[in-house]
C-alpha cells in the first residue's frame, strides 16, 4: 500500500510538471506575440515614415523571434550550443556585426539581452515618431514583455529542479524489494503456479511501467518523442510574426453603414426574438388587461345568479381554488 501510494504521489507530480510547463510556454509565446502586434497596431501611419516604421516593424520580429528561439533554448537545454540547430529563426542577417557577436559572447543570457534590445528600440521608436502613441498606453508592452520573461523564468525551474532525489531512490529501492519479494510471497501463497506467474509479472510491470511514465513527464523540455513539441511551437510562432508583415494585416478594414442592412435575416432574427419574449413574459399591461375580462365575466355569472369561478389570473400558486391574489380581491370588492 505504501509503495502503491507514493508511486501514484510521484505519477500526479510528473503529470502536472508536464501540465504546468505546456501552459507556461504558450503563454510566453501569447504575451510577446500580444507586444509584437500593439507595437506594429502602435506605428505611425505617416507616409513620409513608412521607410522608418519597416525598418522598426521588420527588427521587431526579427527580435522577436531570436528572444522566442533562446527562450526555448534556454528551459530545453540550458546553454547547450547544439540547442542551435533544432529552432529555425527569422533571417537577422541584417543585424549589425558587433551585436552578433555581442550576443554570441553573452549565450548564457540572451534572453535578457534580446529584452534589453527590444525595450530600447521601443523607446527609440517612441522617440522619432514612429510609435506616436501616448506613454501609457505604450507602457502595456512593457508590461507583456516583463510578463513573459517572469513566466519563462517559472518555465525555468521546472527544468532546473528536478524530482527530490531522496524520494526517487527511496521509490527505486521499494520497487527492488517489491520485484524480488512478490514471487516469493505468491509461491507460498497460492498453490498454483497458474495463478502465482500472472499475478506477479502483471503487478509488477504495471508499477514499474507507472515509474518511467512519471520519468517521462517530470522532464517535459527535451527532444524524445514524448517530451513537449518545442520545434513546432517555433514554427508556430514565426508562422505568427511573419503574418503581421503582410499589408492586409496591417491594413485596417473599413465598414459602411447602410439602413438596409437591418432588413433581412437579422430583421427577421430579431422579431422572432421580441416574439418570443412576449410569448415568454407577457407585459404588465397584457396582465391587467386579462385580469379586467375576468373581472367582466366574474360580474356577468353573479347577475346571472351562478356561482362564479375564480380567475387564473387572479389564482395564488400553491393554494386552494377559492383563493385569490390581494390585487384581484380588490379588484372584485371594487366592483
Amino acid at each position: 500500500m505504501v509503495l502503491g501510494f507514493m508511486i501514484v504521489f510521484r505519477s500526479n507530480q510528473a503529470y502536472s510538471r508536464y501540465w504546468e510547463g505546456a501552459g507556461l510556454v504558450m503563454q510566453v509565446k501569447g504575451e510577446w506575440f500580444n507586444a509584437a502586434s500593439s507595437l506594429f497596431a502602435f506605428c505611425s501611419s505617416d507616409p513620409t515614415r513608412a521607410s522608418e516604421v519597416d525598418d522598426f516593424q521588420h527588427g521587431i520580429v526579427r527580435l522577436m523571434s531570436m528572444l522566442y528561439c533562446s527562450a526555448l533554448e534556454q528551459i530545453s537545454f540550458c546553454g547547450n550550443e547544439s540547442s542551435k540547430e533544432r529552432f529555425n529563426i527569422f533571417d537577422n542577417s541584417g543585424l549589425e556585426q558587433q551585436y552578433h557577436e555581442f550576443l554570441q559572447t553573452n549565450s548564457k543570457h540572451k534572453v535578457e539581452v534580446i529584452v534589453q534590445w527590444l525595450q530600447r528600440s521601443i523607446v527609440r521608436g517612441a522617440e522619432t515618431g514612429v510609435l506616436p502613441i501616448p506613454a501609457p498606453i505604450l507602457s502595456r508592452v512593457f508590461q507583456e514583455l516583463s510578463r513573459g520573461v517572469v513566466t519563462l523564468t517559472n518555465a525555468q525551474k521546472i527544468n532546473e529542479l528536478p524530482f527530490p532525489m531522496g524520494y526517487s531512490q527511496m521509490l527505486s529501492v521499494l520497487l527492488l524489494i517489491y520485484t524480488i519479494g512478490l514471487p516469493l510471497t505468491c509461491g507460498v501463497v497460492l498453490t498454483s503456479w497458474t495463478h502465482a506467474g500472472p499475478v506477479t509479472c502483471l503487478s509488477t510491470f504495471v508499477m514499474w511501467a507507472i515509474m518511467f511514465i512519471s520519468r517521462e513527464l517530470e522532464m517535459p523540455f527535451g527532444t524524445e518523442a514524448n517530451d513537449l513539441p518545442l520545434q513546432e511551437w517555433m514554427e508556430a510562432m514565426n508562422d505568427s510574426l511573419q503574418i503581421l508583415l503582410d499589408p492586409g494585416t496591417q491594413a485596417s478594414p473599413t465598414f459602411t453603414f447602410s439602413p438596409t442592412d437591418l432588413h433581412g435575416p437579422l430583421q427577421e432574427s430579431r422579431a422572432a426574438s421580441a416574439v418570443r419574449r412576449s410569448r415568454a413574459r407577457p407585459s404588465r399591461a397584457r396582465s391587467l388587461v386579462m385580469l379586467k375580462i375576468e373581472m367582466l365575466k366574474i360580474e356577468e355569472l353573479l347577475v346571472e345568479g351562478r356561482p362564479p369561478e375564480v380567475p387564473r389570473a387572479a389564482r395564488v400558486r400553491g393554494s386552494g381554488p377559492m383563493q385569490m391574489a390581494p390585487r384581484a380581491r380588490a379588484a372584485i370588492c371594487l366592483e
